[in-house]
């Protein structure tokens, strides 16, 4: 008899659609897991040295071949970063404009620093943190586009429905003062 209702507790669950939003606290732990799984990735694979003189060109497949666990850590560092701040914009409601602006300087931030990185060789991160920045910065460019659409959608909105108000208070308007010059108006 439990196994039955069991068995219709488990139906039913999957049938109801569950919509709510994911947790703020599962939010963080997901983060957190990204960058505990990038470093447990590194500290397996060892201390790795290359050198890397533009941060595309790690993107290639001799590359990933020859350091498959590396790769797989800078990818794990380049979603935990790209995804902080995303949650971060997140707390902004409606502010499409803003969450646009500062992604682009958040972009901006990260490939000025990664290729200056790359470039002068300089130690002050590592280069798998480099190349997640890099490439966290990158990521974060389908955010951008997606709160400049959200932004243009809402500036259309917002201007198609005063133009709407707009007209319907002028009709209305115009129908008061037609009756009033008939004489039909109430007074």
């Amino acid at each position: 008899m439990q196994i039955a209702n069991y068995n219709n507790t488990l139906e039913f669950a999957a049938e109801k659609k569950y919509t709510a939003p994911m947790k703020e606290e599962h939010k963080i732990i997901i983060i957190a897991l990204l960058f505990l799984t990038s470093y447990a990735i590194d500290f397996l694979a060892g201390p790795v040295v290359f050198s890397v003189k533009d941060p595309s060109l790690f993107v290639s497949q001799a590359v990933y071949l020859q350091y498959p666990f590396t790769a797989l850590a800078i990818g794990f560092k380049a979603l935990g970063l790209a995804v902080t701040p995303i949650w971060l914009l997140s707390h902004l409601k409606k502010f499409y404009l803003v969450k646009v602006l500062i992604c682009f300087v958040i972009i901006v931030f990260a490939e000025l620093y990664a290729w200056q990185q790359t470039a002068t060789g300089a130690g002050t991160t590592s280069i798998q943190w480099t190349l997640g920045i890099a490439y966290a910065g990158i990521l974060i460019l389908f955010p951008l586009l997606y709160y400049l659409l959200r932004w243009v959608i809402l500036i259309l909105y917002t201007t198609l429905t005063e133009d709407t108000q707009k007209k319907t208070a002028v009709a209305k308007e115009t129908k008061t003062d037609s009756l009033d010059q008939n004489g039909s108006g109430v007074d």
